[in-house]
């Protein structure tokens, strides 16, 4: 984009590791699974050609909610996944 700003994109396969458990309950249990998704990513760095280079990245997952195990408190659903989670990164990165 030029010599102060690094533009980059990206898609990814995902998945979101999510733990649940219940308390207080007639019959207490405990869950993990993993929901699919899909992600994208949108970022850029500034002074790319610094040693310290600020940057922001934009993320949105679409997760796959119909591959997902269900929890369920008896035979009821509780906590399905979202179809859409986004997220914001901002900081600045240097080699190690």
């Amino acid at each position: 984009v030029g010599s102060a700003l690094s533009a980059r994109g990206s898609v990814e396969l995902l998945g979101v590791l999510e733990r649940a458990q219940t308390r207080s309950l007639a019959q207490s249990g405990s869950g993990t699974r993993l929901v699919p998704g899909v992600g994208a990513r949108l970022g850029a760095e500034f002074f790319p050609r610094s040693p310290a280079q600020p940057f922001i990245e934009l993320t949105a997952a679409w997760l796959i909610g119909a591959l997902t195990p269900a929890f369920q408190v008896g035979t009821r659903e509780v906590l399905e996944p979202p179809a859409l989670a986004l997220g914001l990164s901002v900081g600045i990165q240097t080699p190690f």
